[in-house]
C-alpha cells in the first residue's frame, strides 16, 4: 500500500507494479475460505484486505488504474471473498477477544470492510464496515482518545486515526461522515496535545508502546511511530481542510525522536 502510494505520487510504475507484486504474493497465500494461513489470523487478513482495498482505490481514483487493469481484475474476487471472511458472523464472534480493547484494531477492520464493499460494489460488505466503525467509536473516551489496554497510546491513536480518516474520506455515507466528524475532530485534538512545539510525540502514559509494554511482529519493543503520526495530520489536512494540521505531520515529520 505504500510502495502504490509512492508510485502514484512519484509518477513510478516500477513502484506501482512492485506493491502489485507484493499483494498477488499475499493473494496466492489464500486459502479457499478467504482467510490466510498465519498467526493472527483475523487482524492479518484486516491489515491485508484495508492495504488492499485502498491500494485499488488509489490506484483507480488517480487514474493509474489502466495501467494495471487486469491485474486489479485479477485481485478484486480474491479482496471480496478476504472481505467477506472477515464479515462472517461466526469469524467475528472468534475474534472478539483479540479486538476487544483496541479501538484501533475496529478502525482497521471496519476500514478493511467499507472500502472492499466500495470497490468491488458490495453494499453488505459496506454495511458491515460502518457497523464496525461505530464499535470502534464506542470505545473512544470523552477526551478524545481511543481506549488502547484500557487506556490511551499516541501511537496506535494515530494508526487508528489513519483509517479513520480514510473511511471518512472514501468509504462513508454523507450521513455517516456528520455523524463521525466530531469524533474524529476531538481525536485529533487529544493527538495535538501529545506533541510537544518541537514536534516531538510524548511517550508518557502511552499503554502499548515507548516503554517496552509489547513486541512488535519482527520481535522488537514497540516504539511510537512518528510516521503514523504524521500521516494521521496530513489526511486530516487533505480531509478536513485544515492547515494546522499539515503543520503539525510537517513538524513531526522533521523532528527527532526519542530512541
Amino acid at each position: 500500500d505504500t510502495v502504490i502510494g509512492a508510485g502514484v505520487n512519484r509518477n513510478r510504475n516500477d513502484l506501482i507494479d512492485a506493491g502489485l507484486r507484493a499483494i498477488e504474493w499475499g493473494f496466492s497465500q489464500q486459502a479457499p475460505d478467504g482467510s490466510f494461513p498465519c498467526k493472527d489470523k483475523y487482524l492479518s487478513t484486516s491489515y491485508f484486505v484495508a492495504a488492499t482495498a485502498h491500494s485499488v482505490w488509489l490506484l483507480e481514483t488517480s487514474g493509474y488504474a489502466r495501467n494495471f487493469s487486469s491485474r486489479i481484475t485479477a485481485i478484486r474476487p480474491n479482496l471480496e471473498r478476504a472481505a467477506r471472511w472477515l464479515a462472517d458472523a461466526q469469524n467475528m464472534k472468534a475474534a472478539t477477544p483479540q479486538l476487544d480493547g483496541y479501538a484501533s484494531r475496529f478502525m482497521v477492520t471496519g476500514y478493511a470492510l467499507a472500502a472492499t464493499g466500495r470497490v468491488v460494489s458490495e453494499p453488505g460488505l459496506a454495511i458491515a464496515g460502518e457497523d464496525m466503525i461505530r464499535d470502534a467509536l464506542k470505545r473512544q473516551h470523552k477526551t478524545g482518545y481511543f481506549i488502547e489496554r484500557g487506556g490511551f497510546d499516541a501511537s496506535f491513536q494515530a494508526e487508528a486515526l489513519v483509517y479513520l480518516l480514510r473511511y471518512f474520506d472514501h468509504a462513508a455515507t454523507a450521513d455517516m461522515r456528520r455523524d463521525i466528524e466530531p469524533a474524529i475532530r476531538r481525536a485529533l485534538g487529544w493527538l495535538e496535545s501529545r506533541i510537544s512545539a518541537r514536534g516531538v510525540v510524548q511517550i508518557a502514559g502511552n499503554t502499548r508502546s515507548g516503554f517496552g509494554q509489547e513486541r512488535d511482529r519482527t520481535g522488537q519493543y514497540r516504539r511510537v511511530s512518528a510516521v503514523a503520526v504524521s500521516r494521521a495530520f496530513g489526511l486530516a489536512r487533505h480531509v478536513l481542510g485544515d492547515s494546522k494540521f499539515e503543520s503539525l505531520a510537517r513538524v513531526v515529520a522533521t523532528a527527532r525522536q526519542p530512541a
